[in-house]
């Protein structure tokens, strides 16, 4: 059951990953790929902030010093919030959260990778991506051109989950 809801938790964040391209990718349209990477970055690294603030208010479990301070820390995410809120001028607000799954990737991965091992955790992820890819191409989203889930991009996606199955543990 364990490894099960692993690889959930990873086809979910792979999705997240296909939404966080599709969103830069329109951010990259209205801005420049470079303007899409800086609201981005922000987001991934406040939020990284807004974790570490959490765990050290909590029960100072937080990274070696100087970030077990709380002051620091709260600091860094107040900084890293006034800059994405700057970057974001102009910009519908849900292009704030695209490096929330970034985010998610990289703590995602420091925990899973350890349970289920790097080849599944890559496998879900990657099949998560392409599955949420295929849907955000066909039904056009976030400006893209619209490209129809035909037979063959379904059984692509089939070849993937049939290769999961075969590298898991």
């Amino acid at each position: 059951m364990a490894t099960l809801l692993s690889l959930l938790a990873a086809l979910l964040i792979g999705a997240g990953g296909a939404v966080q391209s599709a969103m830069l990718g329109a951010l990259g349209r209205e801005r420049t790929p470079i303007g899409a990477a800086w609201v981005s970055v922000w987001a991934t690294v406040g939020g990284l902030a807004l974790l570490l603030l959490y765990r050290s208010l909590r029960d100072g479990d937080a990274p070696a010093p100087p970030f077990r301070r709380p002051d620091l820390l709260g600091g860094l995410v107040l900084g890293c919030s006034l800059l994405l809120f700057s970057a974001m001028r102009g910009l519908p607000w849900h292009y704030a959260i695209t490096g929330m799954f970034g985010l998610a990737f990289i703590v995602g991965a420091g925990i899973l990778v350890p349970r289920i091992g790097v080849a599944f955790w890559v496998g879900g992820t990657l099949t998560g991506t392409l599955i949420t890819g295929v849907l955000l191409d066909h039904l056009g989203a976030f400006g893209t051109t619209a490209t129809p889930a035909s037979p063959s991009r379904l059984l692509g996606i089939g070849l993937l989950l049939a290769g999961l199955g075969m590298i898991r543990r």
